[in-house]
């Protein structure tokens, strides 16, 4: 076997799962984060936390890259408490406080990245750093994007949502 050989084995292996995990991710981000997003930024609505926000965004760059630790440490005691809660026989509890302590935390550090985008984005290599992630994901979403399965299963979401509204106009809801 030649290295291109291998080299197509691999592929011809790896994409298919790929293709799916790139798909989930996609749609986590288009669907879940910006309704997630959209959620966090009603909360930020409140005075307590539009104080708060106001604060963070007069912070200093690397003081507001910092800050992005903080929820990472907050969530090891969740963490704890759901493996508590895995080992004591409680699994479906462990696992449920543990997506919902993740999602959590995933919105409050998205929230923090809008409002210290441009402290982040001041410090040179971050600002570079950032665009490159950016043009790559683009790309990929690009690829994604093209492929059949992808147009088929958006299509197929398409229609799934016009049957639930019809449904839901035609039982007065």
């Amino acid at each position: 076997m030649t290295l291109q050989d291998l080299k197509t084995a691999l592929r011809r292996a790896l994409t298919p799962p790929l293709v799916v995990l790139a798909a989930l991710w996609m749609f986590l981000e288009e669907f879940i984060w910006e309704r997630l997003a959209a959620l966090i930024a009603r909360l930020a609505r409140l005075p307590v936390i539009a104080a708060l926000e106001a604060r963070l965004a007069r912070l200093p760059p690397y003081a507001a890259m910092a800050l992005f630790g903080v929820p990472t440490v907050l969530l090891i005691p969740v963490k704890l408490a759901a493996l508590y809660l895995i080992t004591a026989g409680h699994a479906l509890l462990g696992i449920a406080v543990l997506v919902v302590a993740k999602v959590a935390i995933t919105g409050v550090v998205a929230r923090l990245f809008t409002v210290c985008r441009p402290q982040l984005m001041s410090i040179g290599w971050f600002a570079r750093l950032y665009g490159w992630v950016q043009r790559v994901r683009d790309d990929l979403y690009a690829r994604v994007r093209s492929m059949p399965g992808w147009q088929r299963g958006r299509a197929v979401v398409r229609l799934t949502g016009v049957y639930f509204r019809r449904l839901k106009a035609e039982l007065g809801a």
